[in-house]
């Protein structure tokens, strides 16, 4: 999810550079992408810390399984969709 956040923070500052829509309803959705980013990097250091050594192992392992990437890109896929 937080790459999907952070894409849309590169395609919203692009059309801020490029001039593209209305720079007030631009500049609002891109303070808004970043208090996403930033809540959501809180959330996860947070986590991570709660995890411990055995918690983060079992985490990293998961990282690698081929159907939760599937599952998390179709997630992000819908998520850029709206």
């Amino acid at each position: 999810m937080l790459e999907g956040y952070e894409q849309k923070l590169q395609e919203l500052e692009r059309d801020i550079l490029l001039g593209r829509g209305d720079i007030i309803n631009l500049e609002v959705r891109l303070a808004e992408c970043h208090s996403k980013i930033t809540c959501f990097r809180q959330a996860l250091q947070k986590q991570t810390a709660a995890l411990g050594m055995k918690g983060h192992a079992d985490l990293t392992k998961l990282h690698s399984n081929a159907y939760l990437q599937v599952s998390n890109n179709s997630h992000i896929l819908t998520f850029a969709l709206n």
